[in-house]
């Protein structure tokens, strides 16, 4: 985390990466994820898939992916990685994921549905003006 603080985010991305190839820590991927954090969502996607390719045998890994894709609202990658997750381990954590995931894309779909049966007005669609993250 010094690294980070000093802006060695390259010599920070190494540490992570060395230390994820023999224990991957969910910590590890917030510290990875959070040298990533002004990039665009496909970018840290796609920064955290690499790390998966490290030791994707572990279920951490797929975790972490799935955790990132909830949180930027990708939610069929979300799926795909939380499913690998719990093929390879149970974890109360990667149940709890799933569970807000499901929340969240039945709160989406009901939204649409509301919008969709709203006459639509001259102001600004409130339907899509919150967030649900």
């Amino acid at each position: 985390k010094s690294y980070i603080k000093k802006g060695y985010k390259l010599v920070a991305i190494w540490e992570i990466k060395k230390i994820w190839k023999n224990s991957p820590n969910l910590l590890l991927a917030e510290m990875y994820n959070f040298v990533y954090r002004k990039a665009n969502k496909q970018k840290r996607l796609k920064a955290i898939k690499k790390l998966y390719d490290i030791n994707p045998g572990h279920f951490i890994s797929s975790l972490a992916v799935g955790k990132l894709a909830l949180r930027i609202q990708e939610f069929n990658e979300a799926r795909e990685y939380l499913k690998l997750s719990l093929s390879k381990f149970n974890s109360s954590s990667a149940y709890f994921l799933m569970a807000r995931l499901e929340k969240l894309q039945n709160k989406n779909q009901e939204k649409r549905q509301v919008c969709s049966a709203a006459k639509p007005s001259k102001k600004q669609n409130a339907c899509w003006d919150t967030d649900i993250l």
